[in-house]
């Protein structure tokens, strides 16, 4: 794999180029009135407003580089622990909370009666039974987690529950989340549609994805619920075997970096042979 470094080197030789990290990506204004003769690269596109940007500022890329990050990181990992056997039924992890957050997490945990939900809210909420709580893992068990490596909880679930991408684009926690062998159930967002872009699978076999079509996100939020809740063990274990095949394919799209350039790599060549 090309490291970093050997990808951007081009684009810094022909231009004076801007990364920008996340936390401008939603000022708009700012980006507006950047240099028009300054090539920008901006983090994590799928977002309307910016694709709109794009296509009318041609020396603005946006490049899911949250994607490149991973797949530098996860790629140096021993393969082995991607296979490693299975042992919870659901595992949802929420580091940043929100309403539509707090409520799905509500809704799911206090029928857990079963304990077929392995969670880590780390943040407190009274609406969020024994919160907060951590995984094994990132308590130093395993010795010192990396952030931008996996979570052994989530490598041992039959299913995982999506919960840390934002409204308005995708984070590296739901690329993460396709690296992992199982079957994801995601958010409520339906910016989530886009990764289908990538031919990469969301909507896995077992699963009523058509919440996410519905209008409000109280409205998504309770059907995705509901939908859990009415899962037993047994239908955590079958929705993992009868999609094998589909979270390997989008574990093999994610750990290559080929790909990623074919995807992402065009549009910036455009730019340089113009």
């Amino acid at each position: 794999m090309q490291n970093r470094d050997d990808d951007f080197a081009k684009l810094e030789e022909k231009f004076d180029v801007i990364i920008l990290e996340q936390e401008a990506i939603d000022d708009l204004e700012f980006l507006e009135q950047l240099n028009p003769n300054k090539f920008v690269i901006v983090f994590d596109l799928l977002t309307p407003k910016k694709l709109q940007l794009e296509a009318t500022r041609k020396n603005f890329v946006y490049i899911a580089t949250s994607w490149y990050w991973l797949a530098h990181h996860y790629n140096k990992v021993n393969k082995k622990i991607w296979n490693i056997p299975k042992k919870y039924y659901l595992t949802a992890k929420m580091k940043n909370s929100s309403d539509w957050k707090v409520n799905l997490l509500h809704q799911v945990i206090k029928t857990d009666v079963d304990n077929l939900i392995n969670y880590n809210a780390l943040l407190h909420h009274p609406l969020i039974p024994n919160s907060p709580k951590s995984f094994e893992s990132e308590k130093g068990k395993f010795g010192d987690v990396h952030i931008g490596l996996p979570i052994l909880e989530q490598m041992e679930s039959y299913s995982l529950l999506c919960l840390e991408t934002n409204s308005d684009y995708i984070t590296e926690k739901t690329w993460g989340s396709l690296f992992t062998k199982c079957p994801t159930i995601w958010h409520t967002s339906p910016v989530i549609k886009y990764l289908e872009n990538y031919n990469l699978h969301i909507k896995f076999n077992g699963f009523d994805y058509s919440y996410l079509d519905l209008v409000t996100e109280k409205q998504r939020t309770d059907q995705l619920a509901k939908q859990i809740m009415s899962m037993t063990a047994d239908d955590f274990v079958d929705f993992y075997h009868q999609n094998i095949k589909e979270f390997e394919h989008n574990h093999q799209i994610m750990r290559n970096i080929d790909h990623w350039r074919n995807i992402f790599f065009p549009k910036i060549q455009k730019i340089l042979e113009g």
